[in-house]
């Protein structure tokens, strides 16, 4: 995992930049909050769009095989925009270490998943799926999940309004 940084960039390339960050990024399937069985607190997830990624494919069933202590999941906010106007972006870049190794980033607009970035921020919590979900009723999920334990000041930080030119932190 790189260290924290900031970057400031021009506007190509920070351009630039973005269009590299989205292409890198796992698309998003689904994305909901919503409860878990044997929670009481709402829980932010996403359902990760795998095809053509065979290393998450199957990484629920090998977490699921061989667990291991906290402290196998390195995550880190990406904050990007190209202006305070502009459309702002947040990617969460994920590194699972053990018991099988893989990077995710996924891609967030502000806008449009700010319901679910509030969720985070929040709890410090984000489920991963990586199969479809069942939905036992419209606030209550069924799916094998992933939770990965994530950082919240810097996404706290972006939902405030504050766009940045691109930041990684």
């Amino acid at each position: 995992m790189v260290p924290a940084q900031c970057e400031s960039l021009t506007v190509d390339e920070s351009r630039a930049k973005l269009r590299e960050l989205l292409a890198d990024s796992v698309p998003i399937a689904a994305s909901h909050v919503g409860l878990v069985p044997g929670t009481t607190m709402p829980l932010a997830f996403v359902q990760l769009a795998t095809r053509g990624r065979p290393d998450l494919a199957d990484l629920i069933r090998v977490h699921a095989l061989e667990p291991t202590p906290e402290g196998d999941v390195e995550a880190q906010w990406i904050l990007a925009g190209l202006d305070a106007s502009g459309p702002g972006w947040t990617f969460l870049s994920i590194e699972l270490q053990r018991p099988a190794r893989a990077d995710i980033l996924l891609a967030f607009r502000l806008t449009a998943h700010r319901h679910l970035l509030e969720a985070v921020a929040a709890t410090g919590l984000l489920g991963l799926a990586f199969k479809p979900v069942h939905w036992e009723r419209p606030d209550l999920i069924r799916a094998d999940l992933l939770i990965v334990q994530v950082p919240t000041w810097h996404i706290r930080y972006a939902l405030s309004g504050y766009t940045v030119a691109a930041a990684a932190w």
